[in-house]
Formats: C-alpha cells, sequence, structure tokens
C-alpha cells in the first residue's frame, strides 16, 4: 500500500463518495476507482462495497484503515523532519499544554529558553490534557506537557516526570473555615459554600472523588470551567475550593488565600512532558526536552 491508496483509504471511508473523495485529493474519479482496485489487487480481498449510492470499507478494509493512517501520518511527520535539515528552515515546533502547566510552568522556562535560542519558533496549543496526549499521539503536536492522574493508555506516547501537581483546599482568610485552622474537618467543610470545577475537568473528577472517600457532602454554590475565575471567587470569599498548590502560590503569599493539604487523599496529579515514541524528534525539540530537564535538574 502506498501513500496515495492510503489516502484514498482514508478518504473513502470519510466521505462514502468517490466523487468527493477526488474532489478532496485533487485528482479524478477514474484515477480514485484506478487505485482502489490495485489495492485490492495487491491486499487479494475485498476493501470496498458499493451500497446504495455510498461506497463502505468491508471488515478488511476497516482493518487496514489503521496501517492506511499510520502511513499518512508517518509520511507528512518524515517530509517535516526534512524540511527541518533545511538552512533556510526557520526552526519551528508545535507545543500543546493542558491549562496548568501552559499558565504557570512555560512561561518561567520560555523566557530563558528564548534568550538562548532566539530563531525558535514556537506554536502553543493550550486545550485539556486527554486531547493533547490524543493530538502527540496523531503527530498533531511534536511535544506535550499536561497535568494528569496516570500516564494515559497510549502504547505509542512516552511520558517524562516533572513534578507533582498538589491539590490544595483553599479558602479566604474572612472565611468561616479560617476560625478552624487547623481543626478542618468533613463535617466543618460540608457547611462551607463550595465552588465547583466543571464536571468534566480533571480537577472537578478528583475534587468529587476526594469528597467521597471522606465522606463530604459538598455544598455547591457555583461551578465554573476557569480555574482563574474559581481562584478570584475564592480570593472575594464567594466561597471554598480545590485548587492546584502552583496557581495559588501568589495568594497564599500576599495572604489573600488560606490553604489546608487534602487529608486522606488517594490520588496524586502530576505533571508529564508527553512525547510520541514513533517518531524521530525534531533537532530543535530535543533540544527543548534537553534545556526543559536542565532547568527542572530532572534525570
Amino acid at each position: 500500500m502506498n501513500f496515495k491508496q492510503a489516502e484514498i483509504l482514508i478518504c473513502i471511508n470519510k466521505y462514502q463518495n468517490i466523487t468527493k473523495c477526488g474532489e478532496y485529493l485533487g485528482i479524478k474519479q477514474p484515477t480514485v476507482t484506478f487505485h482502489m482496485k490495485n489495492l485490492e489487487n495487491e491486499m487479494g480481498v475485498v476493501l470496498f462495497e458499493h451500497n446504495i449510492g455510498k461506497v463502505l470499507l468491508t471488515d478488511a478494509g476497516e482493518a487496514l484503515l489503521h496501517y492506511a493512517e499510520k502511513i499518512v501520518l508517518l509520511t507528512k511527520d518524515a517530509e517535516k523532519l526534512m524540511k527541518s535539515f533545511s538552512l533556510n528552515e526557520m526552526r519551528t515546533f508545535k507545543l500543546g499544554g493542558s491549562m496548568i502547566p501552559s499558565k504557570y510552568i512555560l512561561p518561567k522556562f520560555l523566557s530563558g529558553f528564548k534568550n538562548k535560542y532566539p530563531n525558535l519558533r514556537i506554536s502553543l496549543t493550550t486545550l485539556s490534557a486527554p486531547i493533547i496526549c490524543e493530538m502527540v499521539s496523531k503527530f498533531e503536536l511534536d511535544l506535550g506537557i499536561v497535568s494528569i492522574t496516570e500516564e494515559k493508555n497510549f502504547d505509542n506516547l512516552g511520558f517524562h516526570y516533572i513534578d507533582t501537581d498538589e491539590m490544595v483546599l483553599v479558602y479566604s482568610p474572612k472565611s468561616n473555615l479560617a476560625q478552624y485552622y487547623g481543626e478542618i474537618n468533613s463535617e466543618i467543610i460540608s457547611k462551607q459554600p463550595f465552588i465547583l470545577h466543571d464536571k468534566n475537568s480533571t480537577t472537578g473528577t478528583l475534587t468529587n472523588r476526594w469528597a467521597k472517600e471522606n465522606n463530604i457532602i459538598l455544598n455547591p454554590y457555583l461551578e465554573a470551567s476557569s480555574t482563574e475565575i474559581i481562584k478570584s471567587m475564592v480570593v472575594n470569599n464567594v466561597g471554598i475550593s480545590v485548587l492546584p498548590l502552583i496557581c495559588v502560590e501568589e495568594e497564599i503569599k500576599n495572604k489573600k488565600l488560606l490553604y489546608m493539604n487534602l487529608f486522606n487523599n488517594s490520588f496524586q496529579r502530576n505533571i508529564y512532558l508527553v512525547y510520541n515514541k514513533e517518531r524521530v524528534m525534531l533537532p530543535v525539540v530535543k533540544e527543548f526536552i534537553d534545556y526543559f530537564k536542565s532547568s527542572f535538574e530532572l534525570p
């Protein structure tokens, strides 16, 4: 199976139409049909079936689709790698990060890295950790930095531990909780107005798990998807919440917030560099990782 055949297999699966497939790839319909027949001859099985105006993949075709996607991804990645060796090509790579590392780790690191590599261009994508991992797995990003509870189940991904992303209970010095400093328990927390994270977020999931394990009945007053909004609400004594320690260190230092370590906490969230084990690293990506590891004194 060559690159063009792989492209056509993927397009037929997507559009289920030979004409649309040809239009997308910029080739004529007879050319698409020619490659489809050649691919079936090479594989010795029927890969396509016509059904009420649609062209569908057979079971064999669907089994082959996985390898077609790999061929296309690896070919495009190889082309990108070769371009990076061109003297006239500005060194650039695509970096992805989940919210906490992107806001609280990357800026300080990139400040020093920029001075050492002034000709580097970085494209930063900030999304949830699972999406960043998936994009690295699909060769859509060169490298990721994510905060997750466990290494994601991707066979082609490697994870390099950076630090623990400690979660803490935070509250305003004006909160009723402040009078119980050192004596806070499940019953007292249950009586406080609680600011919840989006239930689909990692922090929200971990907060609910911790509450359930410690018989805490959360008293929700507000739910928000932004860590910064939740932090602002807590600073202004709207309620209490669970937040990553790294994102409230400044407020704690300035005595705008008080915090407490989560008691009886069975989970741990870590920050990782995520890379694709199946690709040859771009020279600039390797330089980035080496500089990152030396900056954080990582092995």
